[in-house]
């Protein structure tokens, strides 16, 4: 069984290295009942759009054991509205997800990694950071 995923995670998402863009961070607030994920994500845009800012989601998903999955609607903040498709991994430890995100638009499929790291008390900021160099690291070397 599952350990309970409800809190509050950091993490980061990537886009492919040919597009030359930065990575973007994002909190998560999320509730976890029985197989059921939900909640909401607050980002900001630092990426090369035509806009920049604070962008808030909701996401709505499913955890079944080690597998998890979830969509992320935007409000509509800043002209942002579209879903993005995550599907990931849970760490043994329960506190680190990894996976891909995708969306699918009429412009085709555009897709990326991400991970979610939850800071337990006993963590400190600095393992937190590291932890998401290494993956960011990772992803450069792909």
């Amino acid at each position: 069984m599952t350990e309970n995923l409800t809190g509050v995670w950091h993490g980061t998402y990537s886009y492919p290295l040919e597009y030359m863009m930065p990575d973007c961070y994002f909190v998560a607030v999320i509730i976890h009942t029985n197989s059921i994920l939900s909640g909401t994500i607050f980002e900001t845009v630092t990426a090369d759009f035509d806009i920049s800012g604070d962008l808030n989601a909701v996401i709505d998903g499913t955890v079944a054991g080690g597998a998890i999955t979830f969509l992320k609607t935007y409000d509509g903040q800043n002209g942002w509205d579209h879903s993005v498709h995550y599907s990931g991994l849970l760490n043994g430890e329960h506190n680190e997800i990894t996976g891909s995100w995708t969306i699918h638009d009429v412009q085709g499929t555009f897709s990326g990694t991400f991970i979610m790291i939850r800071k337990r008390s006993t963590e400190s900021k600095a393992a937190l950071t590291e932890s998401i160099a290494l993956h960011v690291a990772s992803v450069l070397s792909q």
